[in-house]
C-alpha cells in the first residue's frame, strides 16, 4: 500500500522538486510515495472535507488567504487528525512558536533538498509504527488490544491499573507501571511523572517542571524525583522526531 502524500504551495516549482526527491528517495526500495498536490489551503481542506487521507502533508506556511498555520490547526481541530504527520515549509524561521499547537513531524526551509526530504522520509517510517503498535493486556482471562496511539495514560488505582484512551474510555487489569513500561512501552516514549501515572508523550500539550497537562485538560503531577528523568525523556522524545 503506497504511503499518501499531499503537496501544499502556491509556488509548482516547490512542489515540483519535493515530488522529484520523494522520487529518487524511494527508488529501488519497497515503499513507494502517491503524491497530490494543492496550490491552495481552501483546496487542500476541501480534500481531506470530502474524505480524502493523506499519511503525510507538506504544507507552505505563507499561503494566501488561508495561511499553512491555519490549515494546519483546521486539520488537527476541525477534522479532528491527529494521524497524518504535517511537514511545514517556508522561506523565513522564525515561526516556531507559532507552529507547535499544531503538532508538527517538521519544519523545512526551501529551498528544499534531497538530504532534507530523505531525512524526513526516515523519521516518518520510524514514527509510522507508532501507529500500528497496540497494547495487549487480560481482563478476566479474555484478551484485549488497543492501539498505542489511542492511549493517554495509565492510572494505579489500589492494586489495579486503569487505562485511559484518548477517547474517554478505560479498562481496567492487573499489572503495574514498572511492568508494562519495562516490557511494552518505554520505546514509544511513554513518561512516568509520577509514581501513580504513566503517560502518552504525544498526548501531552503542556510540559512543566511540577506537572503535566494533556490534551483533554487534565492535569496530572511531576513528582520531585522524577523531574529531571522527565526532562531528559523530554528531551529525547524531541530527538527521536529528527532521526
Amino acid at each position: 500500500m503506497p504511503i499518501l502524500v499531499a503537496v501544499c504551495d502556491d509556488n509548482q516549482r516547490v512542489i515540483s522538486d519535493i515530488e522529484k526527491h520523494l522520487e529518487q528517495v524511494t527508488r529501488n526500495k519497497s515503499i513507494k510515495f502517491e503524491t497530490s498536490d494543492f496550490g491552495s489551503g481552501e483546496k487542500l481542506c476541501a480534500s481531506i472535507e470530502s474524505g480524502c487521507h493523506y499519511d503525510i502533508i507538506f504544507l507552505d506556511i505563507g499561503l494566501p488567504k488561508i495561511n499553512g498555520i491555519e490549515v494546519g490547526k483546521a486539520i488537527r481541530d476541525k477534522y479532528n487528525n491527529e494521524h497524518v504527520s504535517i511537514i511545514y515549509i517556508s522561506s523565513e524561521k522564525n515561526h516556531s512558536m507559532q507552529l507547535f499547537s499544531t503538532r508538527p513531524m517538521d519544519f523545512l526551509i526551501k529551498p528544499i533538498g534531497l538530504k532534507e526530504i530523505a531525512d524526513v522520509v526516515k523519521a516518518y517510517l520510524k514514527f509510522s509504527r507508532f501507529w500500528d503498535a497496540t497494547f495487549s493486556f487480560s481482563v478476566n482471562h479474555d484478551v484485549y488490544k488497543v492501539k498505542i496511539k489511542d492511549i493517554a495514560y495509565f492510572e494505579r488505582s489500589q492494586k489495579k491499573l486503569i487505562l485511559h484512551k484518548a477517547d474517554g474510555d478505560t479498562y481496567k487489569f492487573n499489572s503495574t507501571l514498572k511492568k508494562i513500561y519495562d516490557e511494552a512501552l518505554e520505546e514509544y516514549n511513554f513518561l512516568m511523572p509520577h509514581e501513580a501515572y504513566l503517560v502518552n508523550y504525544s498526548y501531552v500539550e503542556i510540559f512543566e517542571s511540577d506537572q503535566l497537562t494533556l490534551r483533554n485538560g487534565l492535569v496530572l503531577p511531576v513528582s520531585k524525583a522524577r523531574r529531571s528523568h522527565i526532562k531528559e525523556r523530554q528531551l529525547k522524545a524531541e530527538e527521536n522526531k529528527k532521526l
